[in-house]
């Protein structure tokens, strides 16, 4: 048998530890969800997630598992999330933490894959352990939004993303049919799993399988190999095919709505200065923004570096330089050199995302991992102890125990104080949004409460959910109060119709007190650069109607009653 071409027929010790130490982080999270959803609002990125989901299990409930199937096809953001809950749906409840083992799936296939990969390339069982391990390392990997314990799409996506990665050089070593099965259903999994997967499944995983293609050829092996390059890209392609029959239209209308995507192509120049940081970021931490402390992370990065420093100065173990310049072992340096170059060029250079801050875009470069995870996996493979298998045991005990046992810590230190009062509103809008099913909210503050919130905890509650205002611009654009500033927009056109589509369609109206919100230069959002005018039509129009005031934070907020639809009149349609 040449070295590295180990075929792992049954379970082995090392693969049990695997799965014992992803069953011991999900139950740790599992518990922190459950503890922070009892006094926190559900985060904006995962919020819509969560509600559709919450939507599969009532419609499974009352109709079915089928009818619930056919309900979760229609989430254009993602497929595998929503067909989770519809699969999983006798054993699901409508809670976050239930919810979790999705996500906990995905990390386990990252950390059998990176187990696997470690063993084919010929190491022992421990620093397969050790390297199933790594993703438990990266500080934004435990933030509430876009961390392992949060339903934002991002974390799991990256999780198969990864998986895919990994799964490939795997499958390069060994070549059976099997691998290339679970190759192939990894890559597809990762192109259903969001809605801009197929892009970079494209561009970091295609290329190497052209790399692949092209060294077969040369060496003239096509033939005796067509096999293990055809059954994952067929299954993949298979993939691809599910994705353009139930979310590529939905993805086109998304990305080419110019009034969603209002801050990309900023300049390179910008971008680059407010972002290049963000790969240390996401891997070590930033003290940037609401719950953003990483003093928990460095703290355990940093404890766990300096053992491995003594330790090496103490000469119990080194490095193998030939292990490292195995071609296998290059050939995944370059490969995860390749992904982190290209996820920077893109965000960077193509799509100029600008100075958005880190804890809004952070998740766009968690590809950027995938070589912090080579690099990890090189560098394990290629220690070597000088001592038995009681001290390997030992370290990797160490190593793997320290992330696990510290990811509620790494998690609470992120957790911010919610004050219960700034939810006392919650039932009193909860209560309007029930007493008409259907009804549509036009929040005109995005913070706190708003629409998704009232739609999420009447989805869970299996009942009627609101409407959140929208509708369609002049250029034929769906629109909402989310939307950005396209350059060369009619402004006045714009409050116009905003101001008429409030007053004719909205049942309830969210405004602040405070107009100058809605009036800075150095807004991205519509609303609070040019919503003003907006705003004071509404509450000139609206002031004799039934109010309920109410606080967020230092941020006083009204509800005006426009069930009525009484000032629908006092504005003329768009066009007329």
């Amino acid at each position: 048998m040449i070295p590295g071409k180990i075929m792992l027929r049954k379970l082995d010790a090392g693969a049990a530890t695997v799965f014992l130490m992803v069953l011991a982080v999900h139950l740790l999270l599992r518990s922190s969800v459950r503890k922070y959803y009892a006094s926190h609002l559900p985060h904006y990125d995962s919020i819509g997630s969560y509600t559709f989901a919450y939507d599969v299990l009532n419609t499974y409930a009352a109709q079915g598992w089928w009818a619930g199937v056919k309900h979760a096809s229609g989430f254009g953001l993602s497929l595998t999330q929503p067909m989770f809950a519809a699969v999983f749906a006798p054993f699901l409840s409508s809670t976050p933490q239930s919810l979790l083992l999705y996500n906990s799936l995905c990390l386990g296939l990252l950390c059998w894959a990176l187990y696997v990969l470690c063993r084919a390339l010929g190491a022992g069982p421990f620093k397969g352990v050790a390297a199933a391990a790594l993703p438990l390392v990266p500080d934004a990997f435990y933030w509430w939004n876009g961390g392992l314990q949060d339903w934002q799409r991002d974390p799991s996506y990256f999780c198969l993303l990864a998986s895919s990665f990994f799964l490939f050089f795997r499958h390069l070593l060994i070549r059976t049919t099997a691998s290339g099965m679970i190759l192939g259903l990894a890559i597809a999994l990762t192109i259903l799993s969001r809605d801009s997967a197929p892009g970079y499944v494209l561009m970091i995983i295609g290329p190497l399988f052209i790399v692949w293609f092209i060294a077969l050829v040369w060496q003239k092996r096509l033939r005796q190999n067509i096999a293990a390059l055809a059954v994952p890209a067929l299954i993949a392609t298979a993939g691809a095919g599910v994705y353009a029959l139930f979310m590529l239209q939905h993805t086109l209308a998304r990305f080419g709505n110019v009034y969603t995507f209002y801050s990309w192509h900023s300049g390179f120049l910008i971008t680059l200065r407010a972002q290049w940081m963000a790969p240390y970021e996401v891997l070590i931490g930033t003290s940037t923004g609401l719950g953003a402390a990483a003093r928990v992370n460095l703290a355990v990065i940093g404890g766990l570096a300096l053992a491995a420093v003594i330790l090496a100065l103490l000469r119990l173990w080194r490095i193998e330089r030939q292990t490292l310049v195995r071609p296998a072992v290059r050939m995944l340096l370059l490969g995860g050199l390749w992904a982190f170059l290209f996820t920077m060029i893109n965000l960077i250079g193509i799509v100029g995302i600008g100075s958005l801050p880190f804890a809004q875009v952070k998740p766009m470069y968690y590809p950027t991992v995938i070589l912090f995870l080579a690099a990890g996996v090189a560098l394990i493979v290629s220690l070597h102890s000088r001592k038995g298998r009681g001290f390997a045991a030992a370290a990797t005990a160490l190593f793997a125990g320290t992330l696990v046992l510290s990811a509620p810590v790494r998690i609470a230190a992120k957790t911010f104080d919610h004050d219960p009062a700034h939810r006392a509103a919650l039932p009193t809008l909860i209560k309007l949004a029930g007493e008409k099913p259907g009804a549509v909210f036009a929040f005109f503050w995005h913070d706190g409460i708003t629409a998704d919130t009232l739609r999420y905890y009447l989805a869970q509650r299996n009942q009627g959910k609101p409407l959140q205002l929208g509708f369609s611009s002049r250029d034929g654009h769906a629109v909402d109060l989310a939307m950005g500033i396209p350059s060369g927009s009619n402004v006045a056109n714009m409050q116009h119709d905003l101001l008429h589509a409030t007053l004719c369609r909205a049942d309830f109206v969210v405004v602040t007190t405070q107009l100058e919100r809605y009036a800075r230069d150095d807004e991205l959002m519509f609303i609070f650069r040019h919503g003003r005018p907006v705003v004071e039509g509404i509450m000139k129009e609206l002031h004799d109607q039934p109010v309920f005031d109410y606080r967020w934070y230092d941020v006083p907020l009204r509800l005006y009653d426009n069930r009525a639809r009484s000032r629908c009149d006092k504005t003329k349609a768009p066009g007329a």
